[in-house]
């Protein structure tokens, strides 16, 4: 087709990242927290297949991976309720196989992948198995969907470090403060 060979490629279950996955959906329900399932996969000395330890950036992504979602009536009604494209019939979702989506996010070149809301994906059931029940993927979609405003946010400007220590201006920051005996 247009000169390009296709191929189709079939996920496969890596045991040992499936239980990590499995643990980190364990952990979130349990805690209802990015940072408290981050603290504890530090804690267990958990990694990714990077080597590296997780973030919880990369912790929400596998939470709002859909990959791992068990594809049955309740996660079709999920995307149907979201006006999400669904390639699949409700018969396959049958309740053994994963969730593959499509135009999860918005990629360019020099920048970092912004997630698109669940109405741009296109949603099919995939080949391999689900991991994860609908019921408590939904559960922690809601629970990140509510906590969004919780989320750590980078400071814009140190201006409240400055109010607190002075202005670069005088000399009535903690260097005055610390003249005066008052530190």
């Amino acid at each position: 087709m247009d000169g390009k060979t296709r191929k189709m490629c079939q996920l496969k279950l890596m045991p040992d990242e499936a239980e990590i996955v499995r643990d980190i959906y364990r952990l979130f329900t349990e805690y209802d927290s990015l940072t408290a399932v981050e603290t504890e996969l530090l804690r267990r000395q958990s990694v990714a297949k990077t080597g590296k330890s997780f973030t919880r950036f990369a912790i929400k992504n596998i939470l709002q991976n859909p990959v791992y979602l068990t594809a049955d009536a309740d996660a079709y009604q999920y995307f149907a309720d979201r006006q999400a494209e669904i390639f699949s019939d409700l018969s396959a979702f049958d309740g053994a196989h994963g969730i593959l989506a499509y135009n999860r996010t918005d990629q360019e070149k020099g920048r970092a992948a912004i997630p698109l809301p669940v109405n741009e994906r296109i949603i099919t059931v995939g080949r391999h198995p689900g991991m994860i029940p609908s019921k408590t993927w939904i559960r922690v979609q809601e629970s990140l969907e509510r906590n969004k405003s919780k989320g750590y946010r980078k400071p814009r400007s140190n201006e409240a470090l400055r109010s607190y220590g002075g202005s670069r201006r005088t000399d009535e920051g903690i260097a005055g403060w610390l003249r005066t005996g008052l530190l």
